[in-house]
């Protein structure tokens, strides 16, 4: 009875994998970009910020980086129906409320997103702010960050457009997803947990597609332990 149960799960499994199509994954690296450069190391990965140019020094926009390979099968994905960012409030005494704006970067040469080379470019917000090395920006959605508790998470729902079928190529590629986040006045001051960070979840893409979802390792090794009992049953 047991062994029937557990190839009926794994049956099931194997179902759910096949058509599942919503994905979601943690950052694998993120940097606050300011003025000087690249924010100092341990604050860089722990921490997330999202500064408008009235913040002087501290001025900052934000790039983050996500592994293509962790959402669907590579190969499996020909569109995408919608997108969405969550990043979880890490709040300080300075964090003011404020509008964002989030692109997609053909730029994802390894090393640069904590490169010496990248500056925020001062007297400016938005897009203008970026460094010009963030090639090919594509603006994918807008929202405001509203001061809350640390610990909220803030949803920017994205939309594709004229970037899809580049977001496409890395996720068929399992390569990187680079996001650029830019202030969009010049008292924003969002600040976000970020991927290293030991207490909260650091930003986390969610992509709908018609991709094949790739299974958590847990799940593969029960997909395999019932791959091995419908083969045992098959020779029984």
């Amino acid at each position: 009875m047991k062994m029937q149960l557990t190839t009926a799960l794994a049956l099931a499994l194997i179902g759910t994998y096949a058509n599942a199509d919503v994905m979601s994954s943690e950052a694998v690296d993120n940097s606050t970009v300011q003025p000087g450069g690249v924010r100092g190391e341990t604050s860089n990965s722990n921490f997330f910020n999202i500064e408008g140019d009235g913040n002087g020094t501290f001025a900052s926009f934000g790039v983050v980086d996500f592994d293509g390979s962790q959402f669907f099968t590579p190969g499996s994905v020909s569109n995408i129906t919608s997108i969405s960012l969550s990043m979880t409030q890490a709040n300080a005494g300075f964090s003011t409320d404020g509008p964002v704006s989030i692109y997609w970067t053909d730029a994802t040469a390894a090393g640069l997103i904590d490169s010496g080379d990248i500056e925020y470019q001062a007297g400016s917000n938005g897009m203008a702010s970026v460094d010009p090395l963030f090639t090919g920006l594509t603006l994918l959605g807008s929202g405001t960050y509203v001061v809350g508790t640390s610990g909220d998470v803030d949803m920017f729902t994205l939309t594709p457009g004229a970037a899809e079928a580049d977001l496409i190529a890395a996720l068929n590629a399992g390569s990187t997803i680079r996001l650029v986040i830019t202030p969009d006045a010049d008292d924003t001051a969002a600040t976000y947990a970020g991927f290293s960070n030991s207490s909260a979840d650091g930003p986390t893409l969610t992509i709908d597609s018609d991709g094949t979802a790739v299974p958590e390792p847990g799940s593969l090794a029960l997909l395999g332990l019932g791959g091995l009992l419908i083969a045992r049953r098959r020779r029984a």
